[in-house]
């Protein structure tokens, strides 16, 4: 058995680590994307100046599109700000989204203590209210007659469900047989005299067939269980009248000890829990239409900038940034020597910090699919904290661990949560009665309900 709080806060856990992770991730991809239009200005201005090193041994036409290089450049990184622009405005509002979470959860803790303190006031109150019936002689007694009535009841019901699996096995035996459904539909009453010849045929066949034993055989299969179900609702609703009794004793005493003002606050508590958990899931889906629209964002490629992108392409490959390095090797200067070391230095570092960047994009996505997954799982597990909550085989470590692997869903981990949820039965101080409903769909009766819990009547004092 693993407490629903400790189950809660190693997925909570789980959800700070996969976030701080997703943090580092977009803190790694904004100093990349900064670094690469650094990257590429400085590399502009190095080509501007290796062509008024050497402008007087090329052409003005191949001078003018070198130049060109760093201002299309420099278009091409404006036009990626401005997209970018709204990718900083979503990240913003993505983080403040994850503050206001946090303080959610926050009042969902406070309120968790709270409820857990009132919890432990109710089963104090309960034993107290228990010891006080106890003493009264006129509750046990009509206790006492409640039990004997739903024993009975049990009982009925035990055999009118007998009662059904006889019939619908033995009619199908009867209505089955022709000579036997022709008398029943001619109404033959074997105690009348005969009359004419179709009378005295009928009385032969039913010699012959036992009609009269087995008519009263029929007739029992496909009259007592409706006779047996009236008779049960019949007993039932004198039960339930002394149920009623039995409430009002509990209610009385429920009063006085201070258990009802108490179950009520519970109550609050639980719809106040309610309301805040629906704030967090409605937090967890603006988040996610961030987190979506942010990866659309990084997918979609603008034409414009990718023809700009083009074309600054086109010239480091062309001809004249070729001849411009050749230049600068077949005539040795420490300066354009350094310009061109510079400049390839630039261009491998762009080319891994391009890769480097592309792999985080992948990384931070898939982190983000799967945070919104175990943010599902947190939500699920929020519901079941209270001191009342625990789970029967359940290893919430096990289960994660798997959902990274890729060998469990986010639902069907949820699923498991649901299943396998229990709650605390606090049982009185001595042996009551607890009746639980019959198997009959014609007797439904709960006696001692009056004292069921806030969390859906999972502790009446008939438990």
């Amino acid at each position: 058995m693993v407490s629903g709080q400790s189950v809660y806060e190693t997925v909570r856990s789980k959800v700070r680590e996969v976030e701080s992770q997703s943090g580092d991730l977009d803190a790694t991809l904004r100093a990349n994307e900064k670094r690469i239009l650094a990257l590429n200005e400085e590399r502009g201005q190095m080509y501007i100046k290796l062509a008024d090193i050497f402008s007087p041994d090329i052409s003005g036409e191949s001078v003018a599109k070198i130049k060109q290089l760093p201002e299309i450049q420099k278009e091409a990184d404006t036009v990626f700000a401005e997209r970018q622009k709204r990718r900083i405005e979503i990240e913003g509002a993505m983080g403040q989204n994850q503050a206001q979470r946090q303080e959610l959860e926050s009042k969902l803790g406070d309120i968790t203590g709270k409820l857990n303190e009132t919890i432990s006031e109710r089963d104090g109150l309960k034993e107290k209210a228990f010891k006080s019936l106890s003493e009264l002689p006129e509750y046990t007694a009509l206790r006492a007659d409640a039990e004997k009535q739903d024993a009975t009841l049990k009982k009925y019901s035990q055999r009118l469900e007998e009662k059904k699996a006889e019939a619908e096995s033995n009619l199908p035996n009867f209505e089955g047989n022709k000579l036997f459904m022709y008398l029943v539909d001619r109404e033959f009453n074997p105690k009348e005299k005969p009359r004419g010849l179709i009378g005295k045929l009928d009385t032969w066949v039913a010699g012959i067939i036992g009609f009269e034993e087995n008519k009263a055989a029929y007739d029992s299969l496909r009259t007592m269980p409706e006779l047996m179900s009236l008779n049960i609702n019949q007993r039932n609703e004198v039960l339930q009248e002394t149920v009623v009794q039995l409430r009002k004793y509990e209610g009385q005493v429920s009063e006085e000890v201070g258990l009802t003002k108490v179950m009520q606050g519970e109550a609050k508590l639980r719809t106040t829990r309610n309301v805040v958990a629906s704030q967090i899931e409605k937090a967890d889906s603006l988040y996610q239409q961030y987190s979506d629209e942010r990866a659309k964002i990084d997918s979609t490629k603008d034409p414009y900038r990718a023809e700009l992108k083009s074309r600054v392409i086109d010239l480091l490959n062309g001809e004249d940034v070729a001849q411009l390095k050749e230049m600068a090797r077949k005539f040795p200067g420490s300066d354009d020597d350094n310009l061109v070391a510079k400049i390839e230095a630039i261009d491998v570092e762009l080319e891994l910090v391009k890769d480097r960047t592309k792999n985080v994009k992948k990384s931070r996505d898939a982190l983000s699919e799967k945070l919104s997954g175990l943010r599902d799982i947190e939500r699920k597990a929020s519901r079941y904290t209270s001191s009342d909550d625990y789970y029967e085989g359940v290893d919430v470590g096990s289960l994660l661990t798997g959902y990274f692997a890729g060998s469990h869903s986010s639902t069907s981990i949820a699923s498991t949560i649901e299943r396998s949820h229990r709650e605390v039965y606090h049982a009185p101080p001595a042996p009551v009665y607890h009746s639980s409903p019959s198997r009959s769909s014609y007797s439904s009766h709960s006696i001692g309900g009056g004292f069921s819990g806030g969390g859906g009547g999972s502790h009446s004092i008939g438990r």
